[in-house]
């Protein structure tokens, strides 16, 4: 079912076009939202423990409903529909295409201010190249979200698509009473394997040669963040240098690597499936 569920979602979610309502982000900020006018429950998060479990208790609390169905068809639709809801991203689409379609004017001033607003919604320094930029959300909302669907179902999804949120909200907000290190901390947790799946894929899709020593040389190294093992090796297995200026073509190189990478993790599930690792 989870190779159904992935290929139908993949191919459809441009089409489907959820409104903001059903994305998982704005499910948690209505949660967050309550939580807040609630004395009681706002007073028990000001402690981190607390406030890392209730952040992941709408998770837990769909994961349960889902598998207390247990309908065959009912089940099927509700993990698309999960999927759809955490992969959902068409705010960043939006800016992408309008920083493409400034870079294409040569509106140099507009382009900055859109790379700017990208990289401000994902928790990342304003003035990271936008090439970089793509290859992370592209991992951080398809890549990593399947690989946690596969190995944990709906459950573990959600509390990465939870987790997400959190880490980005903690890296641009100034109020972090609800936003404690702890999300950081689990994010380079749920990340560490992924992302390092998701690199060596950039090295089989893009120039191995010139990657595999560096992601041999990054495997091990626990601290180092997701963002930046994975932009490195981009970098490396890319059709060239990413330039600090970084224009569209740069940019669209990078993706284009990071959707086939997205292909050969869905190939390879496909694989998995025939041989009876998945049904």
């Amino acid at each position: 079912m989870e190779l159904l569920v992935i290929v139908i979602v993949l191919s459809s979610e441009r089409l489907l076009r959820l409104s903001a309502a059903w994305h998982w982000s704005t499910l948690l900020q209505r949660w967050l939202l309550w939580s807040q006018r609630q004395a009681r429950v706002s007073g028990w998060l000001t402690h981190t423990p607390v406030a890392l479990l209730w952040g992941l208790v709408p998770a837990v609390l769909i994961s349960l409903l889902v598998a207390w169905l247990d309908i065959g068809i009912i089940t099927f639709l509700a993990h698309m529909m999960l999927l759809l809801m955490v992969i959902a991203c068409q705010p960043l689409r939006r800016l992408y295409r309008e920083f493409l379609r400034a870079s294409a004017r040569g509106e140099h001033d507009l382009r900055q201010q859109r790379q700017a607003d990208i990289n401000e919604r994902v928790g990342l320094e304003l003035k990271q190249p936008l090439a970089q930029t793509s290859v992370w959300i592209n991992y951080r909302y398809y890549y990593a979200p399947i690989v946690a669907y596969l190995v944990g179902g709906p459950l573990l999804m959600l509390i990465y698509a939870t987790g997400r949120y959190f880490d980005e909200q903690f890296a641009r907000s100034s109020n972090q009473r609800f936003l404690p290190l702890s999300w950081q901390r689990l994010m380079h947790v749920l990340d560490w394997v992924p992302v390092r799946l998701a690199s060596f894929g950039l090295l089989l899709v893009g120039h191995f040669h010139r990657a595999f020593p560096l992601w041999l040389e990054l495997l091990g190294q626990w601290q180092l963040a997701a963002n930046t093992l994975l932009s490195r090796v981009a970098h490396a297995a890319g059709e060239g240098p990413v330039s600090v200026d970084d224009n569209s073509s740069e940019a669209v190189n990078l993706l284009s690597l990071a959707k086939r990478n997205l292909l050969l993790l869905v190939c390879v599930v496909a694989l998995m499936t025939i041989a009876g690792w998945f049904f």
